[in-house]
């Protein structure tokens, strides 16, 4: 049992009862709780390191061994780390996906892209997302003349050596996804429902023609803004293993990754309980 799954419990528990509405399951909360029960964290002796950590542990040695040797400033090192994305997928209990479901030639499941993150261990300098594909020249990019993001084709919109090497050459990849690529994950959702509640009533219909107007250029612009919002505090902490260094600006409690994607959620799932079309909608159905 973790400390993540404790809290997200203890809001569902909340919600259910009907009790604060105020209630946030913070880090503090669960701290409070683990004294008051006597609850312990354990770690299990006597095992060896996974190949996975040892791995880590020697890379991180290489690593401080190189910036030391070379002279780099963390600043200058930078790390970059893809993910895929149904960039049109809504949750699926919500009423518009029953709808779409049963729709001819619903072809949901196929709207999938490929984003890259790429950022300065600082998280002082992030340069634009890297968006694959499939389509060479997507329709709603006609008579644009610059996307917000850096957008190439692939057939099955996947990375590949081709795509990589003219975005960066690659130096290293270490742990960006601590938290980052799920933070922009789920800051992308939440325009997105947003966007849908603000301009659309909650009537199945209007919202399956809503997201029938979602385009490749409409994503790009909206995952460029989530981007542009992801805190450098979450761009810094996501090296604090990796450099080995107690940063005052996450160490404190401005920057955890658990933390930071349940407060996400927790606004998604709000979102969500205020609209009838996802009435029956939970977390699992948004972590997709």
């Amino acid at each position: 049992m973790t400390g993540p799954l404790l809290c997200e419990k203890a809001l569902e528990f909340n919600w259910r009862l009907g009790a604060d509405p105020d209630f946030k399951a913070s880090q503090s909360w669960l701290e409070k709780l683990k004294r008051r029960h006597g609850i312990h964290g354990r770690e299990n002796c006597g095992e060896k390191l996974s190949s996975d950590q040892l791995s880590a542990d020697a890379f991180r040695v290489v690593l401080h061994t190189f910036m030391e040797e070379g002279g780099y400033d963390e600043e200058f090192v930078y790390n970059a780390d893809e993910a895929g994305l149904n960039w049109k997928s809504l949750p699926t209990r919500s009423l518009v996906a029953h709808h779409e479901a049963h729709t001819s030639g619903h072809k949901a499941r196929k709207e999938r892209v490929t984003v890259m993150i790429c950022a300065n261990s600082m998280g002082s300098h992030r340069l634009p997302l890297f968006v694959i594909g499939k389509p060479a020249k997507p329709r709603s990019f006609r008579n644009v003349k610059k996307l917000p993001v850096v957008y190439s084709h692939q057939k099955k919109a996947w990375m590949n050596v081709h795509a990589f090497n003219e975005w960066f050459e690659r130096t290293f990849i270490p742990e960006m996804d601590q938290g980052v690529i799920g933070t922009l994950k789920l800051l992308y959702r939440k325009r997105l429902l947003r966007q849908l509640l603000s301009s659309e009533d909650d009537t199945p219909e209007s919202v399956a023609s809503f997201y029938k107007r979602i385009t490749l250029k409409v994503y790009g612009s909206m995952a460029a803004e989530s981007w542009t919002l992801l805190k450098q505090a979450t761009l810094r902490g996501s090296w604090n293993k990796l450099l080995v260094r107690r940063d005052p600006d996450t160490d404190t409690g401005d920057w955890n990754a658990d933390s930071g994607v349940n407060r996400e959620m927790e606004e998604i799932m709000d979102t969500l309980r205020s609209t009838s079309i996802c009435e029956k909608c939970e977390r699992a159905d948004v972590e997709r």
